[in-house]
């Protein structure tokens, strides 16, 4: 049958409303998945309310995304079968239930869209940071931070660390100095703090980080840490890595790889950032990095009887005279002027 104007008529394929809503949640979620950090909340929001118009949005979007986890998980081997020469070797029947897997997941010309992306990306996607950022402080320098995931950070003088942030996983990079961390709640991603010495796990809470000369201190104000050292050892019963968990007002110092662990007073352990460098029965070469983060010509040890005496008190860092000035009153020790340094001897 012909219609009017003479010319054949076609029968074109309709699609069902959930057929519909099915795409529109694909099609969302393709941009979701590869939007950049300052387009995620714009893109979420949008999502939350058009999921919110009703039971059929709803379902359609948990369809849709069992259909993108379904292709993130065939995504590696995807790849490798389209895109690398060795794969020719693959015995027919394997390639061609693997191409009808993808098919089946495929369906909607905008999944094959957002397919495409997601397989030329494979793993190297997910291990890409959403984002990243160095920060430093200069002597006597207190740098306030807070990350784009409600984590808050306090450098330290003389601090220096970079900030990664991933789709599962948070990671900081302290490469000297010291930060306090205040660090938002997200059991679906965990903060982890490496140094030279060890790395701290948290989930969210409260403790600061020193890593000066060799020497790490990790203090506890609020919440759960776990340490580990930077060996690979392991418990010989249970085969597991090394740990230590750490509690409010837990302190663990790691040095030439001796591990030891104590109490400590949180406020003061993070005094620097109200002002006040606090110490309490710590050895004088443990000691001078922080004060000297806080000195243009910095305080040095003579011999390593120096070394070994113990500074307790309160100091305004700020007021490095001062400091100067009592030292040589709270130890027995003579400060030595010299052209780039100031040396401290014992007496």
């Amino acid at each position: 049958m012909l219609p009017e104007h003479g010319k054949p008529a076609y029968l074109l394929p309709t699609m069902s409303n959930s057929d519909v809503l099915l795409k529109q949640a694909l099609r969302q979620l393709a941009q979701l998945e590869m939007a950049s950090a300052e387009q995620t909340e714009r893109l979420q929001t949008r999502l939350q309310h058009w999921r919110s118009r009703s039971e059929g949005h709803e379902s359609a979007y948990q369809q849709a995304t069992g259909q993108m986890q379904a292709l993130l998980s065939l995504a590696p081997s995807l790849q490798a079968e389209f895109s690398d020469p060795t794969t020719q070797d693959l015995k027919p029947h394997a390639a061609k239930k693997r191409r009808a897997q993808a098919h089946s997941l495929l369906g909607w010309g905008v999944l094959a869209l957002a397919a495409a992306a997601l397989l030329k990306a494979g793993h190297w996607y997910w291990q890409q940071p959403v984002f990243e950022a160095d920060y430093h402080t200069g002597i006597a320098e207190v740098r306030q931070i807070t990350l784009p995931d409600g984590s808050h950070l306090a450098l330290n003088a003389q601090s220096a660390l970079h900030v990664s942030l991933y789709r599962q996983q948070r990671q900081v990079a302290l490469q000297q100095g010291e930060v306090h961390f205040t660090v938002s709640p997200d059991r679906q991603r965990p903060f982890m703090v490496s140094t030279q010495q060890g790395s701290v796990e948290v989930v969210g809470t409260i403790f600061t980080v020193s890593q000066r000369q060799q020497r790490l201190a990790v203090n506890v104000e609020q919440g759960h840490v776990r340490y580990y050292p930077p060996s690979i050892a392991s418990h010989p019963q249970t085969e597991k890595p090394m740990a230590y968990d750490l509690l409010p007002r837990d302190q663990l110092l790691s040095q030439a790889g001796v591990i030891e662990l104590g109490k400590v007073d949180a406020a003061d352990a993070s005094a620097w950032r109200s002002g006040w460098l606090v110490f309490n029965n710590m050895p004088l070469a443990d000691a001078l990095p922080l004060i000297n983060a806080f000195r243009l010509q910095p305080l040095t040890i003579a011999d390593s009887h120096t070394a070994q005496l113990r500074l307790s008190g309160r100091f305004r860092a700020q007021d490095q005279q001062a400091l100067e000035r009592a030292l040589p009153v709270i130890l027995p020790l003579q400060l030595i002027p010299g052209a780039t340094e100031t040396q401290l001897k014992s007496r």
